[in-house]
């Protein structure tokens, strides 16, 4: 690798697409798409689809090079290879098991004589800048860079998700022959598998509030996952040193009010080092049903609360907060976020307090312009990125609405515009360049310090500080105050407050340019292209959006120059990390509530609206008082929320409401006595089949029950009596029916309670989630009143896990009883449960379809061995094939759930095929010689005719792939494949795949790669020099079909000989039932000998790895199999084909004969009839040809394949052919053919005679 001197002309900084991409473009919005196509239980299919590129012209050490964009990507950063534009998204997965990619790329287009730039070192914020660097060697490489479309990297745990990065490179560089390849689009099948990393073990009902957002912008993955969930507001956890305790409950008041669930929380309960406090917060996380979303340390780290280090740059050791958040898998991702207020005493404590709680709860509008200006910086001029970045920061607060802002570029930076910027009052202040714990620099050697900060007189205009520059946010530093420490703790209570609200920096001095711009950009485009409000979710966006950036620098915690991971953990807040940020001027909020609220009241109502009166949505409100009332939520779209407001006593409740630049409303309402109010005291469920009650008795309402609602009221009132009360009660479900929805309560007196009794009936397919919305409207001659029953639904869950066959397997032709066993995995008891038994197949009979199961408690289980189905199966079923079957079940009460069964039909023998799997493929073999599809070995060599494969898997830890394209589409599991990759270990797998593992296991295995046809899965090698030990690709043009040979290849274990192929079959030749193609697998010279690893693994598989077929494994072979062997052929197909023995009689009748076509053409009917006379399912195809007059025969008119027949079945269709103009007079001979098409067989055949009339 050579080094020389750089020259840039056009471009100002090499991966300076990366910096600013974040997943966006510097000068446009997001073009990448993506988008979530196809999911069920087994995984999901995402598209995603690149915009062009464009390229750009930069000359780089004299040599002028074209630099490739895509907007929405970032770059591949290893220095001297290529900068090639890449993407990455995180993916949403499952709590436990692993997962596997298949590729399915889009059209390609080659851009010729393209000279893309090397990807450069990573340059420091300041000091001695790296030279030029390309890898000339690699620039002259026959190769492509990088090798993969797409890849993955390691699972993660994010608080409620369990994520992993799928990083996608659409576009492909060849440095010898100088040409660009580009995919406009990609698809990727993600296959979920049974093992992976980093397993969720605390699985919860609930999705944070404050980490929603961001799950949103920068996760995808299918519905029906935790993102489903309710959002819920988490915990606030404040831990300080006990001195600061007392000092902190207004504050932790104020906070509790906001909805957050707010514990402080002395070192005297948590212990002071970071070891005992890591503990604490783990424990607490798991153990509180709110666990903590916000964690706030407060003390300096040498002056009560410590922290954690890791080793440095600069100096040996950087400090970080980060660790305290990562509670679940080994990840850097945080489960919750954290600040500190970083002070050594009782007063810097009061200072910062003061801001937080002026700047939160009573904004400074004595001016209000400042909440719309901000200041930017950029200082040094050996990094004109800093510019550039300060250029796109500027963007983003313009697009957020901001209409002043100051930027202080060098050389026009000083100290002075600086200061004299802040004290005019800004909200937010941004500075890239050169700094160190202690300051900033101003054209380059000046600096704004401490003393600068202390010397500033803004107020209560206070800016949030997002320094990103090397050192200012060093709390451990000696010389304390930091900068950091410095902004949060200067001022006084009152009179001279200045400084910032909070401020965000890293530890670490020794920075470097490509990290820093990269997180500057992305904070700011996470709060006002994402919405972020709170200061921490924005800060971690900015750092998952690095993440996502340099996907080859995501290992571990690394350092300055090479790790994703170092500088999540360098860049520490100092402050509040749930700070609402102000984004506009604040603005007033009109609510309208009741006030004083009424005693008895059960539904606490709010509407919101702003100074214009229009709704105000998605402000939170909360209600609180004490340990009795804690409720709190967004108002709708019209600004109303109705809380529940259930078992309290008189006195005052806490309103508060806050929302992104609202003034908070913060008022205490008054609960008071009414003279009369009538509200709910209680209410019991009735469904034990007492009067009109229908149900299980559970006292529990459930679906299809009916069910009496015992309502007691109340006259909640001081002073006066209730006369004439009656109450309605009214449902929004539409699965809710009111029978009786009428009530009277007579009179009551003050304190007196009354029951009435009302009816409704629940729908079958009501279940937990839905909402009944059930509301009762009490009225009296004294008034009305709207009171809300707040009931929920329990169910019953019906899961097949066992069934039997009495008293003897079904067998092809026979009939059996079916008794199946059920677990109840619902909450609710189920009882007189009967079923109803669908065959989804057409070779499986039901001869009786009704069962009971009896009753089966919740968490029980029951069959119906007292009532078994019968089932019966038609004589040409293949043994071992595995049916589709629905059970219907309906309860006592009426619920109507329903579930598959799939079960299996006769005992297989060698001689039989293997299959049906659940898609639809069976597997012959050369000994099947009763089926029509048992294949023939054939062997044709093609060690001279073919190509061979660069496999160099010459020892142990070769293993390799290759990838190879297809001469036709394959169509394999209903997924067309264009490219195979076939694998040095006897393997191919459709599209592409990286997997080479050479450990063979069962079929099917999440440790092979997706979509795998395994011919001789076992640890093979190649030879080098000779023609032996190479695998082999050639197209058999003539007979369609594409082989792939291993030609003497050698296994590790004793050296053994394989030679084996494995071909593909073009569907467009060789037509299946379900249009899949066919694949044969044969052996020339087979050596299964490798008793110390498995042996080896034959069959195929799915792309998610769940379904497939399994000929061998481990020397363990099905009933179905024979032993491998030489000359053994084997068949994969979705055609069952048919047993040899078939019978077809084809009729053929013209209609209205004899026939005569004008000279001008016309057209003729016919009538065409097919009786399966034979004794087993005929497959088969109908054509029609015709004999001309003059000789020839043209064939086929007309052709329909893959017809089907049982035994003594008849088809008839009447049919028009039509004869053209164009066609010869005389007499044509009209025939029709049952048979095999493809295959040239014909079974029966009829004809008649036509003429065409002369001119």
């Amino acid at each position: 690798m050579s080094k020389k001197s750089l020259l840039v002309l056009f471009v100002f900084f090499t991966g300076f697409a990366t910096a600013l991409g974040l997943g966006v473009n510097p000068n446009s919005e997001v073009s990448v798409e993506m988008r979530v196509i196809a999911s069920d239980n087994n995984g999901f299919s995402i598209e995603i689809t690149f915009p062009e590129p464009g390229f750009t012209t930069v000359i780089l050490d004299n040599q002028v090079y074209n630099r490739v964009v895509l907007k929405g990507c970032g770059a591949t950063s290893e220095a001297g290879k290529p900068e090639i534009p890449t993407f990455t998204k995180l993916i949403r997965l499952p709590g436990t098991g692993g997962f596997s990619l298949n590729c399915h790329p889009g059209e390609a287009v080659v851009f010729p004589n393209i000279i893309i730039p090397p990807a450069q070192p990573l340059q420091k914020d300041g000091g001695e800048q790296e030279p030029f660097t390309i890898d000339d060697d690699f620039y002259l490489a026959d190769v492509v860079y990088p090798e993969t479309l797409i890849d993955k990297g390691k699972i993660g745990i994010w608080r409620d998700l369990r994520v992993a990065p799928v990083n996608f490179y659409p576009l492909q560089y060849n440095p010898a022959r100088k040409e660009l390849k580009f995919y406009d689009s990609i698809v990727v099948d993600i296959a979920y598998t049974d093992y992976g990393e980093n397993e969720k073990i605390d699985i919860r009902n609930s999705v944070s509030e404050a980490f929603a957002p961001l799950y949103q912008a920068l996760s995808i993955g299918p519905n029906g996952c935790e993102l489903d969930n309710p959002v819920e507001r988490g915990a606030y956890l404040i831990i300080t040193a006990p001195q600061y305790y007392g000092a902190l409950q207004d504050w932790a008041e104020w906070k509790t009010r906001m909805g957050y669930h707010t514990y402080v929380a002395s070192t005297y309960e948590t212990g002071s080092t970071a070891s005992l406090i890591t503990t604490y917060i783990n424990n607490v996380y798991y153990d509180w049903d709110v666990p903590p979303e916000y964690i706030v340390l407060v003390a300096d780290e040498d002056s009560g609360i410590d922290t954690h280090f890791i080793p440095g740059s600069y100096y040996p050791w950087a400090c970080t907060d980060l660790p305290f958040t990562l509670i679940e898998g080994n990840d850097y991702f945080p489960e919750v976020f954290i600040g500190r207020l970083s002070i050594d005493n009782p007063n810097e404590l009061n200072i910062i307090l003061n801001k937080m709680e002026h700047y939160e709860i009573t904004p400074y509008m004595g001016a209000t312009d400042w909440y719309t200006k901000a200041l930017v910086i950029a200082d040094y001029p050996g990094a004109i990125s800093c510019m550039f970045t300060k250029e796109f920061t500027e963007d983003q607060l313009e697009y957020g609405g901001y209409t002043n802002i100051t930027n202080a570029y060098y050389p026009g930076s000083s100290t002075s515009l600086i200061s004299s910027a802040i004290n005019s009052g800004v909200s937010f202040v941004n500075y890239r360049g050169y700094g160190g714990s202690t300051y900033w620099t101003m054209n380059m050697w000046n600096h704004w310090d401490r003393g600068d900060i202390q010397n500033l007189n803004n107020g209560y205009k206070l800016p949030v500080v997002t320094s990103m520059v090397c050192g200012g946010g060093n709390f451990a530093y000696s010389n304390d105050p930091c900068f950091g420490e410095a902004w949060i703790r200067y001022g006084t209570i009152s009179g001279s407050t200045k400084g910032a609200v909070a401020f965000c920096g890293p530890s670490e001095v020794d920075t470097h340019t490509k990290w820093n711009n990269n997180l500057d950009c992305g904070l700011y485009w996470g709060i006002f292209r994402q919405d972020l409000q709170n200061f921490a979710p924005a800060l971690l966006y900015a750092k998952m959006e690095l993440w996502l950036d340099y996907p080859h620098n995501r290992v571990g915690v690394g350092g300055p120059t090479n790790s994703v991971g170092f500088y999540f953990h360098i860049y520490n807040i100092l402050g509040d990390p749930g700070l609402r940020m102000w984004t506009a001027q604040p603005q007033p909020i009109t609510a309208q509530y009741a006030n004083p609220f009424s005693y008895g009241d059960n539904q606490f109502t709010i509407t919101l609206t702003d100074a214009g009166g229009f709704p105000l949505s998605d402000a939170y409100v909360c209600v609180w008082k004490g340990d009795e009332i804690y409720e709190g939520g967004k108002t709708d779209a019209s600004g109303s929320i109705t809380l529940p407001m259930n078992d309290y006593t008189a006195g005052t409740i806490k309103l508060t409401v806050t929302g992104k630049n609202l003034i908070p409303l913060i008022e205490d309402v008054d609960i008071e006595a009414s003279d009369i109010l009538l509200g709910i005291y209680n209410f019991s469920i009735v469904d034990d089949n007492s009067g009109s009650t229908s149900g299980n008795g559970d006292g529990m309402l459930s679906p299809a029950e009916t069910a009496d609602l015992h309502i007691t009221v109340k006259n909640y009132g001081s002073s006066v009596a209730g006369t004439g009360i009656s109450g309605i009660l009214s449902a929004q479900s539409p699965k809710v029916n009111i029978i009786q929805g009428n009530g009277n309560f007579g009179n009551l007196a003050p304190g007196e309670t009354a029951e009435a009794v009302y009816s409704v009936s629940l729908a079958s397919d009501l279940s937990s989630v839905d909402t009944l919305d059930l509301t009762l409207d009490l009225s009296c001659s004294q008034g009305n009143w709207t009171q809300t029953v707040w009931a929920n639904i329990s169910d019953a869950e019906f899961v097949p896990i066992e069934y039997q066959y009495s008293p003897a397997m079904l067998e092809p032709g026979g009939e059996a009883d079916l008794i199946v066993t059920l677990n109840n995995a619902g909450l609710c008891d189920a009882a007189g449960i009967s079923a109803n038994l669908i065959s989804l197949d057409p070779l499986i009979q039901i001869v009786s379809n009704a069962a009971s199961f009896g009753d089966i408690p919740s968490g029980a289980e029951g069959d119906n061995s007292l009532q078994p189905f019968v089932l019966s199966a038609g004589s040409t079923v293949y043994p071992g094939r595995l049916s589709h079957l629905q059970l219907n079940y309906t309860t006592s009460e009426g619920y109507t759930p329903m579930t598959d069964l799939i079960v299996q039909v006769g005992t297989v023998n060698q001689t039989d095929p293997m299959g049906p799997d659940e898609y639809g493929y069976y597997c012959f073999d050369s000994g099947d010689s009763e089926y029509s599809k048992a294949p023939i070995f054939d062997w044709m060599e093609i060690n001279s005719s073919g190509t061979a494969l660069y496999l160099p898997d010459y020892s142990d830890e070769d293993d390799c792939r290759v990838s190879v394209d297809l001469p036709f589409t394959f169509t394999y599991y209903g997924e067309d494949y264009n490219m195979i990759s076939v694998c040095s270990n006897g393997f191919i797998s459709m599209g592409y795949s990286d997997v080479v593992t050479f450990r063979n296991k069962a079929i099917p295995s999440a440790m092979g790669p997706p979509a795998m046809i395994a011919g001789f899965w076992d640890d093979l090698h190649m030879l080098s020099g000779t023609p032996n030990g190479t695998a082999y690709k050639y197209y058999d043009s003539a007979e369609h079909r594409f082989i792939i040979e291993y030609y003497n290849v050698k296994s590790d274990y004793a050296n053994a000989n394989q030679c084996f192929q494995i071909i593909l079959y073009d569907p467009a030749h060789y037509p299946t039932l379900t249009g899949d193609g066919e694949v044969v697998i044969q052996y020339l010279d087979v050596n299964d000998i490798d008793s110390g690893d498995n042996y080896s693994t034959v069959g195929m598989e799915d792309w998610n790895h769940t379904t497939g077929l399994q000929y061998v494994f481990s020397n363990i072979y099905p009933q179905s199999s024979d032993t491998l062997s030489d000359n053994l052929a084997i068949r994969f197909t979705t055609d069952p084909g048919e047993l040899v023995t078939i019978s077809l009689d084809l009729t053929l009748e013209p209609v209205n004969p004899p026939i005569i076509i004008p000279a001008g053409g016309g057209s003729f009917s016919f009538q065409a009839g097919v009786t399966n006379t034979g004794n087993t399912v005929a497959v088969f195809d109908f054509w029609t040809e015709v004999d001309l007059p003059g000789g020839g025969t043209i064939s086929p008119v007309f052709l329909r394949t893959g017809l089907i027949l049982e035994p003594g079945a008849n088809l008839t269709r009447t049919l028009e052919q039509y004869v053209t103009s164009r066609a010869p007079a005389g007499e044509y001979t009209f025939r029709g053919i049952v048979g095999d098409n493809a295959g040239g067989a014909i079974i029966d055949s009829q004809e008649f005679n036509f003429e065409k009339a002369q001119d």
